[in-house]
Parts: C-alpha cells; structure tokens; sequence
C-alpha cells in the first residue's frame, strides 16, 4: 500500500527528477552514524562534500582516493504514512457499505438502519484522522555521491559529484471536515427521498500536495594548509555546478498514490555556479574546530506554476571535536536557520556524535541531532553504524531514524 509505495518513490526520485531546497544534507556514512556531524570531524573519502577544508587533514600515508556512496532517508513527522493508509483503508470499507445502504434501502430491508450506522461510524473514523493531520508532513530524501581526490603535504585537489533528490507532502487548508448530526434514521429517510449519502452526511477529504526536486552538483574542490601562531590551520572552497529539476503534485487522500507521482514530468529548472568554502583550525594536537559555508552565491528557482521554488539558501555550520587514537566525540550546529521545504519545519540542527576506534580496523558509531529552529516540532533523529577498514578498501553503514522514519547509508572505497 501506501507505505511501501512512498518509499519506492523516493527511491526512484533519483532516477527521474525530483524538487530541492534542502538543510545541511546527509552526505557519508561515517558522518549520518556520528548524527550528521562533520564539518571538523569528516574524513578525505567525504571532504568534498561536508567541508572541503578537511582534504588535507589525512590521517594515513595515502594520497588518492576514491569513495561511492548512497543512501536514502524517509522522515515522516507525525505519522503520516500510517494516517494517510488508515484514511483510505476507512474509504475502502465506507464505500462498500454506502452501496450495502442503497441496497437495503432499496429494498425496504429491516437492516438498513444497521447498515446506517455502520456508515455515520465510518465516517467519523475518517474525520478522526483528518483531524489527526495537523501540520504534519512527510519529506523523503535520496543522495547518491561519488567523489575522486588527491592529498598532498600542503595541497589536495578532489572531483565530486552528487546528487540531492528530495520528496516534500503535506496538506493544505481544504480539508472538508463535516460535523454529523444526522441520526441513522433520518440518513435512511433522506437517501430513501433520493438524497446521496455525502449530501446528507457530508464527504471528510482533503488535499495532499507534493514538491519534488533533483538538484545535480559537480564540484571542483581544493585546500591547503598552514601555521597560524602555533596552530595548523586548512582553509578550502569548492566552486560548483548546479542543476535541477522540479515536479509539483496536487491529489485529493482518497485518490493519493505515490505512482502517479513518478508519473509526472518533470520541469527542467535550469543550472548556476555557487561555491562552498570551509575552515578548521587544530586548536590542539586533538581538538578540532571547523566552519563551513555552502552556497556562497545564493539562488532562488521558481516553478512554472509561479508558487513553487526551490531555494539555494547560504547556509553556514559550526563543528567541534575531540579525538584520539580511540575515540572522536563531535559536535556540529547550524548558524543559519533555513526556510522550510514546502510543508517541512524550518530547520537549525544540532548535533552530536561518538566514534569509538578498535586499532584503525572497526569503528563503531552513534549519533543524536535535533531540529532547534524556532516553531520546528520534528522528532529528534538517532543513529549508529560501523566502519570496517582493510587492506586499502572501507566500507561504512550507517541507519537514522525514530518512531516514525527511517533512514539507510552505505558507501565504500579505496585509498591507495
């Protein structure tokens, strides 16, 4: 039904088009299982897209690498999947007894009255769950990445390349939500006169609407290093190329299925040049402080439909983190409060991470990050993951979610 559907559309947002203005994203496993923390704690395999700064921070005698990763979040914010399956599991059943009434009526059988009240109950139920979706919304999330780099002693240069797929829903105000005082008596005398069931009971429904978007960025990352009074200090930027394409959807919760969504053409956007730029500076032999801008050169696309847009904010983040050869304990905030996406909170994230190393072969991770933006009611989400290292060859895991989403990362490469 419709929960396995959503996350199949997600999924294949990627592989179409999709609609984007997102917060600081999910980029690599390591970072999404330590919380999404790594703007002073990402490594050489995820510099190029969570600070390019951290190119030259190498913690091993390799100069190249090449890392693939993938994965693809759901966040459902107060339980909309269920919401919306429950809504048309009621419809179903509703309208078989809405044909199961005419019938009865129709020929004056004695259970119609029973029928009758069947039909006013389930008509609350769906009441009941239109009322439940207040302000609630559902955004899923896909983000493939591929990034090739070089680490020198004082220079490294990186070749990236990703790609940010995000699905928005939420409801507008047009719910129809009717107050019944219509006995099962009086329902069976009106439709019998030949009234409908809806005009005498009314008809709960509402509109779900849909943005998706695909925004495509090549990046060309470069960073070098040097001594400011005692401290190594890694400075980096990365100008970049970014394309997108916009989809909008309007259907009513009876008819919603996330299929036609796919079905719909997608609207090419356009492309522009921005550039991200980021800083760390080691305070100490193991504490780590970081900055990170994104989209330096901010941009605003509009949808032909004049009311949709997907926004390009400048975004800036702070990280902290302390390591050692055993254990990373981070902390990442954002500065900047960014615009919701369609129907989401505005986001400000707060994050924190722990990873504990066992001799450069396995690393275990955890993570916790919370939306601190003023008006924003989301859960908080956790994580986990591993890290298994050999031979030249990684690969990391991570999950994310709550009670109500659900997220997976996956990424492996080779440093040589």
């Amino acid at each position: 039904m419709f929960k396995q559907g959503l996350f199949a559309s997600s999924l294949l947002a990627a592989s179409i088009s999709t609609a984007v203005a997102a917060p600081y994203g999910f980029f690599d496993a390591r970072s999404i299982a330590m919380g999404n923390t790594s703007v002073a704690t990402g490594s050489m395999s995820s510099a190029a897209f969570s600070n390019p700064a951290l190119l030259v921070n190498n913690v091993s005698d390799d100069s190249f690498v090449i890392s693939l990763g993938a994965g693809a979040t759901v966040l459902d914010n107060g339980g909309v999947i269920d919401t919306i399956d429950n809504f048309q599991g009621v419809e179903d059943q509703l309208n078989i007894k809405i044909n199961e009434l005419n019938a009865a009526i129709a020929a004056t059988d004695p259970n119609a009255l029973t029928i009758a009240d069947e039909v006013i109950s389930l008509t609350n139920e769906q009441i009941a769950e239109l009322n439940s979706l207040n302000g609630d919304s559902l955004l899923g999330k896909v983000t493939p990445g591929l990034m090739i780099g070089y680490t020198g002693d004082s220079f490294s240069l990186a070749l990236s390349a990703q790609v940010n797929g995000i699905f928005s829903g939420g409801f507008d105000d047009t719910f129809n939500i009717p107050a019944i005082t219509t006995g099962a008596q009086q329902l069976v005398t009106d439709v019998a006169a030949g009234s409908t069931v809806d005009s005498v009971i009314g008809n709960p429904t509402g509109n779900l609407r849909a943005i998706g978007a695909l925004a495509t960025e090549i990046g060309l990352s470069a960073a070098t290093k040097l001594t400011i009074a005692g401290m190594n200090v890694a400075v980096g930027i990365k100008p970049k190329v970014v394309s997108a394409e916009a989809i909008s959807y309007t259907a009513s919760l009876e008819n919603f299925d996330t299929g036609d969504i796919v079905d719909q053409t997608s609207e090419d956007l356009g492309s522009f040049t921005t550039m991200d730029a980021g800083i760390t500076v080691d305070i100490t032999e193991s504490f780590r402080a970081g900055l990170l801008a994104t989209n330096l050169i901010s941009k605003t696309l509009t949808l032909s439909n004049g009311i949709d847009k997907v926004d390009f904010d400048t975004k800036l983040r702070a990280g902290a983190a302390y390591s050692n050869s055993f254990v990373t304990l981070a902390v990442d905030m954002d500065l900047t409060e960014t615009s919701p996406i369609q129907f989401e909170d505005p986001t400000k994230m707060l994050a924190a991470g722990l990873e504990l190393n066992a001799f450069n072969f396995m690393q275990l991770r955890f993570g916790y990050q919370d939306n601190i933006a003023s008006g924003a009611n989301s859960e908080a989400l956790y994580s986990a993951g591993i890290g298994l290292w050999l031979l030249g060859v990684d690969l990391q895991i991570a999950a994310v979610g709550n009670a109500d989403s659900v997220g997976a990362f996956i990424q492996t490469g080779v440093r040589f």
